[in-house]
């Protein structure tokens, strides 16, 4: 449509004649060349990508594999907004345990993407509604003596020798003398304790967490708590060996 219809029909035809033209690779050799068996390509998932495959597998294709582009999305502007606003709270408060809520807030406002919004309108709304989800987690949940030892903790699993996991988690709090929490922050909708049952992503973290590349931890010594900003509440959840079996068999299943 571009170059118009002319350019397109000599295009064509020259394309025509170049086959039509034998090269010297086109001769054949009297014996068939060996077929060389290649070894299985490594395949490195993480936690959306399996989500977005089990939701779709054509909107995976698209996303990740042809990786094409899509418009800015107000749900993840604001969702991405409120992580940055927490994750460099946490990273100033691990050296300074004086640090307030204007403090968040004023991070908040510094990292607030503005792109996805239908309207100024809309923006504004979502910028007052993170404002108070982060007043009331900071009145709520914030602990002046909270030991935070790692923000955007990044991990590296082998679950098979060609299929790996890779991920960050959000906040890692000491926990006791030898325990650790994994904390995961949410901007949207809590789902139902069954949904809850069958999320993996925690079961990812905690994987992560007993492996000696990052906390060499005992299942037992692992907090897994989800803290939704949206209603302002904080869930832990608990996970078996049995609950991990199954995660890996999902994850080899889905790859």
């Amino acid at each position: 449509e571009s170059l118009g219809e002319n350019a397109v029909v000599s295009r064509k035809s020259k394309k025509s004649e170049e086959k039509n033209q034998l090269s010297i690779f086109d001769f054949k050799t009297s014996e068939p060349a060996p077929v060389k068996r290649l070894p299985a390509k490594a395949l490195f998932l993480s936690y959306s990508q399996i989500e977005t495959y089990k939701t779709c597998p054509l909107r995976y294709k698209y996303q990740h594999v042809l990786k094409l582009p899509t418009s800015a999305n107000a749900s993840a502007s604001f969702g991405t907004s409120v992580h940055a606003a927490l994750q460099h709270f946490y990273e100033e408060f691990m050296h300074d345990k004086k640090l307030g809520l204007p403090r968040l807030l004023e991070l908040y406002e510094s990292n607030w993407i503005p792109l996805g919004y239908k309207s100024l309108a809309h923006e504004n709304r979502q910028r007052q509604e993170g404002r108070v989800m982060l007043s009331n987690y900071f009145k709520s949940f914030h602990d002046p003596k909270t030991p935070v030892i790692d923000m955007e903790k990044m991990f590296k699993l082998r679950i098979t020798p060609n299929i790996f996991m890779a991920g960050k988690i959000d906040r890692v709090d000491q926990k006791g003398e030898n325990g650790i929490e994994i904390i995961d922050y949410k901007t949207g909708k809590r789902p139902t304790d069954k949904e809850l049952e069958k999320n993996i992503q925690l079961s990812v973290y905690l994987l992560a967490a007993t492996e000696k590349g990052t906390y060499n931890k005992q299942i037992s010594e692992v907090t897994l708590t989800f803290y939704y900003l949206a209603d302002n509440s904080r869930i832990s959840v608990a996970r078996t060996q049995e609950d991990l079996i199954k995660v890996k068999e999902d994850i080899i299943k889905t790859a």
